[in-house]
């Protein structure tokens, strides 16, 4: 794990948990990528269990449609 301690400090407790809970290389330039392209896809559920795409599969296609489309906007630019 790399971990730029210094960096992490500057960030807010919600942006931090986040980053570090993903993230094995914490740095400002991985940083950088996930709050653009990580940070804004992340959903939390609480009443998703381990097959989500089963028990509410609306739910799931509708955040990975929804997901998926902005990977294609990104990807256009």
């Amino acid at each position: 794990m790399k971990k730029d301690a210094e960096f992490l400090s500057r960030l807010s407790f919600t942006e931090r948990t986040a980053f570090t809970w993903i993230n094995e290389v914490q740095t400002q330039r991985v940083w950088d990528k996930f709050k653009t392209d990580v940070y804004p896809a992340i959903t939390l559920y609480d009443r998703a269990g381990h097959n989500l795409q089963i028990e509410q599969e609306g739910l799931f296609n509708s955040l990975v449609s929804e997901w998926l489309d902005r990977v294609i906007e990104k990807m256009q630019d």
